[in-house]
């Protein structure tokens, strides 16, 4: 059931958005071919509706496969680096991709409801789809065939020749008040009883020329097909709009296929207001027969057979070509930008935190092994994609980048989990950490470039290189500087943090605008030495409720005074 809810919700997460850009995409398109043939916006409206079905398949698919690869992650050989004072030998690096990109999570209790209530309406839908086709089954069934007077004779002749039509069976039947049209191979015209024994040329003509445009255009057929194709995707509003323009733009296109080869136009929109005068009290077809007033827009197409715009057909091939192209693109664009929902399963990530644990020890005393880097992180990505938010998982990954020596990647890490444990003290030390590794490489290559002793007063003589480590790494260690403010405010005795803020001082006195200020900086980290040895009797490393089984991120250097 579980792999069935995700099939089932990636499905329905893609449907809920790339219907409506699909949907709104076409409704513009049918607005530009509004003075063109009603079959071109019919036309559109059939693949807009194709489209909505395919895209969120396809969208599963893709999905299905990103699911079964986003955890490939492989370790390059080791770089050829030199040994210097910031790093120690080089690291193999590892894939910083992403494997959370549009990801929607579910507790595994919602999925499996969610999964069930689409199946629940998925059967209703279906349910409702068969009886339709059995009553139309018995309706044409019940049908008994038609004795013609000389005028449906006549009427008959003409159309068959008209529409090139010779296998088409006239029936009637006291259950329809209306014409209808049925059949996929064996098809028939019903009439109801009350037309048969008429003896207007206009209506019957009307009557018996919609239905063989209809079945000359094999819309049947293609009427059950479009109600599978709908059938998926019924629980979103804009599929049904979509259904429905559909049917609109069929009878307007039969209407059309008419005007063109059989009646006037004048004459056949009489003889529809006529038909629907006649009936009035008619009940809701409860079939999927083709009848004359289907889609319910008699007064559009009555308008329009009054006002039927000139129509420069080549003109409107091209705005139809324009118009499926654009389609065309939508759906590509929008397959590409697909989502992924997951179930999760608190009992899975519990498991798989039990079996990494071991694993992130080994691997923090040999962080040098690629081997162990590929199984670490394929198992923390494992985890993430069950639960975005797992701070263990986003520890795992923050210490990941930290042991190869990535302190740039471990800083988007260490903010996923800030923002993730806003009141969580080892968030804010963890970014604070990450601010310090990504600028002490910076201004330590600058103290040795300058020839200061490690001893040396923390101070760089140029100006310029001043300004520019400032401008670089200013904000950065401003950053750490508030985070360890915010974890000693969660935890007064927090020396680790106290030990980072003396760290972070040193690197702002080296690269301070005068020496005064250096000096201010420089006696700011000495007292936050003093501070960080008196909490450390007092420091609760373990109060946290969050604390985290797999390995923190590291302590600082001993605090020198």
């Amino acid at each position: 059931m579980e792999t069935l809810s995700w099939y089932l919700l990636t499905f329905l997460l893609n449907s809920l958005w790339q219907i409506p850009v699909i949907a709104c995409v076409v409704a513009l398109a049918a607005w530009l071919l509004r003075y063109g043939p009603a079959n071109h916006r019919h036309a559109v409206w059939v693949v807009a509706l194709i489209a909505s079905a395919a895209l969120p398949i396809i969208s599963t698919i893709t999905a299905t496969s990103r699911r079964n690869t986003s955890n490939a992650f492989t370790v390059p050989a080791l770089p050829q680096q030199a040994e210097s004072s910031t790093s120690r030998n080089a690291r193999p690096t590892v894939s910083s991709q992403d494997p959370l990109s549009r990801t929607i999570t579910y507790k595994q209790t919602t999925a499996t409801t969610l999964a069930l209530a689409y199946l629940v309406l998925l059967s209703f839908c279906f349910a409702k789809l068969l009886r339709a086709l059995v009553r139309t089954a018995l309706i044409r069934r019940g049908g008994t065939v038609a004795i013609q007077s000389p005028v449906v004779r006549q009427v008959w002749a003409r159309c068959t020749e008209s529409f090139g039509l010779s296998d088409i069976q006239l029936l009637t039947s006291a259950r329809i008040l209306t014409p209808a049209a049925a059949g996929f191979l064996r098809k028939v015209i019903i009439l109801p009883e009350t037309l048969l024994h008429s003896t207007n040329e206009e209506e019957l003509t009307t009557a018996i020329a919609h239905e063989m445009a209809h079945l000359a255009r094999h819309d049947f057929a293609l009427n059950v097909l479009y109600q599978l194709l709908y059938l998926p995707i019924s629980f979103n509003p804009a599929s049904w709009l979509i259904l429905r323009s559909i049917e609109e733009t069929r009878e307007m296109a039969c209407d059309e296929f008419v005007t063109n080869r059989v009646l006037d136009p004048c004459v056949y929109a009489r003889s529809l207001v006529s038909f629907a005068a006649a009936a009035i009290n008619a009940v809701p077809k409860p079939s999927y027969l083709l009848g004359v007033f289907d889609g319910n827009i008699l007064e559009r197409r009555v308008h329009r057979l009054l006002h039927r715009p000139a129509v420069n057909l080549r003109r409107a091939r091209i705005r139809l070509a324009a118009s499926l192209t654009a389609l065309a693109l939508c759906s590509i664009v929008t397959s590409g930008i697909a989502v992924k929902a997951h179930a999760q399963n608190s009992a899975d990530v519990a498991s798989k935190i039990k079996a990494l644990e071991p694993l992130m020890q080994q691997l923090s005393e040999n962080r040098d092994d690629p081997q162990l880097l590929n199984q670490a992180q394929q198992q923390l990505a494992e985890i993430l994609a069950i639960d975005p938010a797992n701070q263990q998982g986003l520890n795992g990954m923050l210490n990941l980048s930290l042991w190869t020596n990535k302190p740039r990647e471990a800083r988007e890490w260490a903010r996923k989990i800030v923002a993730a444990y806003p009141k969580e003290k080892t968030a804010y030390y963890s970014l604070a950490v990450t601010d310090w590794a990504v600028a002490f490489p910076a201004i330590m290559s600058a103290r040795d470039a300058a020839g200061l002793r490690p001893d040396s007063r923390p101070f760089l003589p140029d100006a310029s290189t001043r300004a520019t480590l400032r401008d670089q790494y200013g904000p950065t260690i401003d950053e750490g500087v508030r985070m360890l403010g915010s974890a000693i405010k969660v935890d007064p005795n927090y020396s680790d943090a106290m030990a980072y803020m003396n760290l972070l001082y040193r690197l702002k006195a080296f690269m301070a605008e005068n020496i005064g200020e250096s000096t201010a900086d420089f006696n700011e980290a000495a007292e936050w030495v003093k501070k960080s040895l008196a909490a450390k009797p007092r420091d609760h490393r373990n109060s946290s409720p969050l604390a985290p089984p797999l390995p923190p991120p590291p302590p600082p250097p001993p605090p020198k005074q």
